[in-house]
């Protein structure tokens, strides 16, 4: 009996420890995979900022610095980690002279292309010559990494691994690096770099794909922001984490360890033998970039022991002291059995003989007790001590068997009770501990009318009264939405349920930010999308503009031969109107990409509306009436009155459709909100602006209002819900006010009508511009000689033949090199230089600066199919006038612009 008893507690003992040991190790296996994901994500978020830059770089043959810095600017915002971010171009041994100069006078006075005085050395010296060379032209931020401009990486330790990325156009990353941070201490990090080819791409070969290569995109990221991220999730789970480099042959490098609790190390004193010796470890190979890294994670034994509890032991206990008791019982039944016929003899040995097993009965109940009491205490102190809630629900009288499912849902809302929790529980609830929660009827802790909680107690019932890992979206006592999940088991006795054990986590946070990093994906999506939409409808624009100045400006140039009563005169002028519509098109679309304003001045926005009342009358329906509530005394913003203009009427004109033939009305408003970042935050694409006080003007309608997938696309180019619209209209109304520095938010409802409020920062002054109101179509002649530049053949035909028209002589150069050639002849000494700014090779503000060097008084008619601001905003003008001339033009408006360069009078 005893070794059947022995043997049947010791099974027991040893099958509940081995379930706990494989909970265990199930939990350690969940829990290092969120590490792992953790890890993967943020090498992959540094992976997406270098292909992000990359972008820019094919979209656009010439991207400046400070477009360059806006983008990783941008980045820096969104990313935690990233060091430098670097343009690296390919410049030609014979173009080193010309890459120099252009950085200086950028304002880079010191810059030159430079290589490293000896190996592991921060001083830098002057780069031998070299068939080409990859310096860091760009650099961003500037000031940590100022020491970097300029640095020839043909010299440095990523070059091997630049020729490969040259021949396959892959992203590679390196091993450790040092990295110099705000303290001038060393920490470490690793380098990203991704190739940026020639586009189109055609090559096929890896020595073609080299070739075709303009330069580089580098990222410095430390990689003590990598395990920041991975310690703040292991908060919850103690684990020590290694991370190891195995691309090199030999042993791995090691490139951070981050203990629990304790200080990441790069130079750390364990290796992966030391976790390998770990009863609980995971290594997972991580391949990025062409590196292969390893993730070695292992619990602390704290940890490991936290996991299990007493109850194995507790059983082994009770088995062994039931086989004890009972063996007992046995050996004494037995010797009464044969000393039944001395009964009477030795009644008194007999009794002392009971009488001592009596006694070590009751020692044995003892230590039962006091097993059951130390276990008692270990149940307390785990309880106490979770992180997670924990609690019991009795229920008196017990839940009978038989009932309907509503039924025993109602039973438990009427005769449940918390009868204990632990602390963690109480605070879910907002109480400081658990005697102020333990006691209280479940239908207060819960509303049975509660669907979404009735639905957890319905799945309960019906999976067997046992779930696992159950979520619940309930609101707290302070009106607030939480998301719970539960694990609940059932107690019965006598085939009724007598109490529910339960155990509940928060995981409202952990959602909220899931959401907001999906959020923050869309928005960058988003915003990419845009912008290279915008990109490429600028440049669409700016090249339709060549194509319509050779019209507009030979058709002027026929309309001047021809006499004026000439029939031939009305088709040259349909001539012109046509090319005026297609213009205008172009202006739409240069005012999506953020690049068609033109006079900026101080606007009150209450009197643009005033003065447009009339246009606007005439444009809506019938049906639609206008009511206005300005403000009086607004304070101005800095915009262009047309561009302004035409927002109003986009807007006022979608109202009208909007309301069609129903009557409905439009609401127009002006006024001064202060917007923080919550109001922002709802703009349209979520611009970068700061909190402050913004000048407003809403549009609201009481029309059909619009469904959130329509919503989603008024702002994407060519999409339109009208039969003959063109799509462009809602674009170039976000074109013009990101190209103004505000926001437009835009809230619309199905069947509830809809509303665009557009917020403009105040202006710091209310000056206006003045104009000339001389006549551009007086006779004006001037005898002199003029150099015209244009890389478009037919920009050159017409305008030379304008100016020849005016008496001037023209010389023409097809480039920013045969230009400059002309220039420097000393033979020749030109009037007037008129020069277009968009050019392939070198552009108009390089060929401005070179000239005004060999003749700083000449006088420069400059041209481009963008807005005056965004062509020659930033040039530096001094020496002789300069004067802008946007494409497409007429021959009066080039005119005008030679008689305010030249003067009135014609010479010779």
């Amino acid at each position: 009996m005893a070794s059947v008893g022995t043997l049947l507690s010791v099974t027991v003992f040893l099958q509940m420890r081995t379930r706990e040991n494989a909970f265990v190790r199930r939990e350690f296996e969940r829990r290092a995979a969120g590490l792992v994901d953790v890890t993967r994500d943020t090498l992959n978020e540094h992976a997406s900022v270098l292909h992000g830059i990359r972008t820019v770089f094919d979209v656009s043959t010439e991207v400046t610095r400070e477009e360059f810095s806006h983008v990783a600017r941008d980045y820096e915002q969104r990313y935690a980690g990233i060091q430098a971010l670097e343009w690296v171009p390919r410049v030609a041994g014979a173009e080193r002279t010309e890459y120099e100069a252009a950085a200086r006078a950028a304002g880079f006075p010191d810059f030159r292309i430079s290589d490293r005085s000896q190996p592991g050395s921060k001083v830098l010296v002057p780069s031998p010559s070299r068939p080409v060379h990859f310096p860091v032209y760009y650099v961003e931020p500037y000031a940590p990494n100022r020491p970097a401009l300029g640095f020839d990486l043909v010299s440095g330790v990523t070059w091997p691994e630049m020729q490969a990325s040259m021949r396959d156009g892959l992203l590679r990353a390196t091993g450790r690096v040092p990295l110099l941070d705000d303290r001038a201490q060393t920490t470490f990090g690793y380098i990203l770099h991704l190739p940026v080819y020639r586009q189109p791409l055609t090559a096929d070969s890896p020595e073609a794909r080299a070739d075709a290569v303009r330069g580089f995109v580098f990222g410095v990221f430390r990689l003590s922001d990598v395990l920041a991220r991975v310690t703040a999730y292991q908060r919850a789970a103690p684990f020590d984490v290694l991370f190891l480099d195995k691309t090199p042959a030999g042993d791995a490098q090691t490139l951070l360890y981050s203990p629990a609790g304790g200080t990441a190390s790069s130079s750390p004193s364990v290796t992966p033998i030391d976790f390998a010796k770990s009863p609980l470890h995971s290594m997972v190979p991580l391949g990025f970039a062409g590196r292969t890294w390893e993730l070695w994670l292992r619990p602390t034994p704290g940890w490991i022991a936290s996991q299990k509890d007493s109850y194995a032991g507790t059983m082994l206990v009770l088995g062994l002291g039931l086989t004890g008791v009972m063996t007992a019982y046995l050996f004494s039944l037995g010797r009464r059995t044969t000393q039944i016929e001395q009964l009477v003899r030795e009644r008194t040995a007999e009794l002392r003989a009971t009488q001592a097993t009596l006694e070590r009965d009751i020692g044995r109940r003892i230590d039962v007790e006091r097993a059951l009491a130390a276990s008692e205490e270990r149940y307390r102190a785990f309880v106490t001590q979770s992180a997670e809630g924990i609690w019991r629900v009795e229920l008196n009288p017990p839940l009978p068997a038989g009932l309907e499912i509503e039924a025993q849902i109602a039973h438990l809302y009427a005769h449940g009770q918390l009868a204990e929790c632990n602390d963690a529980m109480a605070r879910l609830y907002g109480f400081d501990n658990a005697a102020q929660l333990a006691g209280t009827p479940l239908r207060q802790l819960r509303d049975p009318a509660d669907d979404r909680h009735r639905g957890l107690l319905r799945s309960f019932l019906t999976k067997g009264m046992r779930l696992q890992e159950a979520e619940s979206f309930e609101t707290d006592r302070d009106g607030r939405r939480r998301i719970f999940v539960y694990s609940l088991i059932g107690i019965r006795e006598q085939d009724s349920l007598v109490r529910i054990w339960g155990t509940q986590r928060d995981l409202t946070a952990q959602r909220q930010a899931e959401a907001e990093k999906v959020m923050l994906e869309r928005k960058l999506l988003e915003s990419q999308k845009l912008e290279s939409l915008g990109m490429l409808a600028g440049g669409i624009a700016h090249d339709f503009n060549n194509l319509l100045t050779g019209i507009m400006g030979n058709a002027s140039l026929v309309a001047v031969e021809l006499p004026p009563e000439s029939a031939e005169q009305q088709h040259v002028r349909q001539i012109e109107l046509a090319a005026l519509r297609a213009a205008e098109l172009c202006q739409q679309m240069l005012a999506y990409s953020g690049k068609g304003r033109f006079v900026i001045e101080a606007l009150n926005l209450s009197e643009l509306v005033q003065n447009t009342v009339p246009l606007l009358r005439l444009s809506i329906s019938k049906q639609a009436q206008l009511s206005f509530q300005l403000a009086t005394d607004l304070p101005p913003v800095m915009a262009d009155t047309t561009q302004m203009r035409q927002i109003l009427m986009n807007l006022v004109i979608n109202a009208s459709d909007a309301i069609g033939n129903n009557p409905g009305e439009i609401t127009l408003t002006t006024g001064v909100q202060f917007a923080d970042a919550a109001v922002l935050g709802r703009a349209v694409l979520t611009p970068s602006l700061p909190e402050g006080d913004y000048v407003f003007l809403e549009v609201r309608d009481t029309g059909a209002g619009m469904a959130p997938e329509t919503l989603a696309r008024i702002f994407d180019p060519f999409f339109t819900t009208k039969f003959a619209g063109r799509g462009l209209g809602l674009a170039a109304v976000l074109g013009i006010v990101r190209g103004h520095q505000g926001a437009l938010i835009v809230d619309s409802t199905l069947g509830h009508g809809s509303s665009f409020r557009l917020l403009l920062p105040r202006a710091a002054n209310r000056s206006k511009p003045t104009a000339s109101h001389r006549s551009a179509n007086s006779p004006w002649h001037h005898f002199g000689r003029i150099l015209l530049v244009d890389d478009e053949e037919s920009v050159r035909f017409v305008t030379s033949h304008m100016l020849r028209s005016m008496g001037l002589q023209v010389d023409t150069a097809a480039d920013g090199a045969e230009a400059l050639s002309r220039f420097e002849d000393s033979g020749l000494r030109y009037d007037l230089v008129v020069l277009d700014l968009t050019m392939p090779g070198m552009r108009g503000d390089e060929v401005l600066q070179r000239m005004r060097k060999l003749r700083p008084e000449v006088n420069v008619l400059l041209m481009s199919g963008y807005s005056e601001e965004d062509a020659i905003g930033h040039l530096v003008q001094d020496g002789g006038s300069i004067a802008f001339l946007q494409k497409p033009f007429s021959v009066s408006a080039l005119r005008e612009k030679l008689r305010q360069l030249l003067g009135d009078g014609a010479t010779k």
